[in-house]
């Protein structure tokens, strides 16, 4: 078996194409053959999504790199040949894709589509030319991986497509331990870890973080990522000036693997109060819980299927895209800290468990090979398991925990 991967890799670092460097030395570690074919975006992360005559030619000429050379494997080779590629869901790329999955379809013995967000139906629902060409480039897969079970059974019941749920995941941090709130005096450091533009939650986790200090809360945020908008950084500036200069919000910028890791190490809670309801799974959402960091976030998208494990409820909630939702849960966490010990731990437990990015990449494996993924345990994430956390409800200072 060989597979022809037709995707991004950093630069510019965001989520596809961090999956993608992980799912290459999978393949690698299990001895499959690959051809890579790189298209989209070389330039910085701001550039993401737009059309450029640059990038347009880049990708043409990488598109008859891959007609030619999957032609030619075709006729030279009796091995299975599989096509693997990551479907745009919005914007010129749409037609690049359809192009590949029709290539894939003529010269190669099976397609695979990888879906990584969940707006593929808001698309559709809107009809015209680039809903009925990315419907196209869908239907020439022989199987299509999305996001998490919800999202996949929605895409069933509207396509008839044969969609595959796969989780992502990460590589797990073995020497990470649960987490423990500091002493009294001691800051609390708050993370987000993600592209900063409003629908990703920065201003509402910034404004969070300001709430929370004016209150007498001993907290940090600190802020990892790329600016997709030169006007938002300069609204975010003069908005959260004070607390910038203060050093109670650091903006740290773009964050490589040493950097977020030293990030993820220092971190107590992960602020990821996205709005956008097109949301897939954010890696930096499993890469938090990795590290033992508790995260909060919303139920938009794929991110519910990433949370199935009891008390998650505590974590995941619509109203966490507002400053107030978010403060309101922070301080009814931090008030007990070893209910946050025993959070820290339970996501710990589920990304060691379940998210994995082994796991991820075997179930990715298993659909290349026409093959169906193990089904997945799965806990009722609504369930509080109240036995299991007997004398962990009290809030500090009363007569149950003095």
């Amino acid at each position: 078996m060989k597979i022809w991967v037709v995707s991004n890799l950093p630069p510019p670092i965001h989520g596809v194409s961090v999956f993608n460097t992980l799912l290459l030395r999978e393949l690698d570690r299990h001895g499959i053959a690959f051809r890579f074919f790189r298209v989209g975006s070389k330039d910085h992360a701001a550039r993401l999504g737009f059309f450029e005559p640059r990038k347009m030619f880049r990708d043409a000429w990488t598109v008859a790199r891959f007609f030619v050379e999957s032609l030619m494997a075709r006729l030279r080779s009796a091995e299975p040949q599989i096509l693997y590629f990551t479907p745009s869901q919005s914007g010129p790329c749409i037609y690049r894709d359809a192009l590949i999955s029709a290539i894939g379809r003529w010269h190669l013995n099976r397609v695979v589509g990888h879906i990584h967000g969940c707006g593929w139906l808001a698309l559709q629902s809107l009809g015209g030319i680039e809903a009925a060409v990315m419907e196209r480039a869908l239907r020439k897969c022989d199987a299509v991986i999305c996001l998490g079970e919800t999202f996949a059974a929605r895409m069933r019941r509207a396509t008839r497509l044969h969609c595959v749920a796969i989780n992502t995941g990460t590589p797990p941090m073995p020497d990470a331990l649960p987490k423990r709130l500091p002493l009294s005096g001691q800051n609390i450091s708050l993370l987000f870890l993600s592209n900063f533009m409003a629908s990703k939650g920065l201003l509402a986790a910034a404004e969070a973080t300001r709430i929370l200090r004016g209150r007498g809360n001993r907290v940090v945020l600190n802020c990892a990522g790329f600016w997709r908008e030169a006007h938002f950084e300069r609204e975010f500036q003069q908005r959260f000036g004070p607390e910038i200069e203060a050093g109670t919000i650091r903006v740290v910028g773009p964050a490589d693997d040493a950097r977020k890791e030293s990030l993820l190490r220092e971190s107590h809670f992960l602020l990821l109060p996205i709005s956008n309801p097109l949301e897939g799974q954010p890696l930096a959402l499993v890469e938090a819980m990795s590290c033992g960091v508790v995260p909060l976030t919303t139920n938009q998208g794929g991110i519910p299927d990433l949370m199935r494990f009891a008390w998650a409820s505590r974590l995941v909630a619509p109203e966490f895209d507002q400053p107030e939702g978010l403060v309101s849960a922070l301080e009814s966490i931090m008030a007990i800290p070893g209910q946050y010990e025993e959070l820290s731990r339970r996501c710990l437990d589920q990304q060691r468990s379940s998210l994995t990015f082994a796991r991820c990449a075997e179930e990715i494996i298993a659909v290349l090979r026409g093959e169906e993924p193990l089904p997945r345990e799965r806990d009722d994430w609504n369930r509080e398991d109240r036995d299991s956390l007997q004398g962990l409800c009290e809030p500090v200072g009363t007569e149950e925990t003095k």
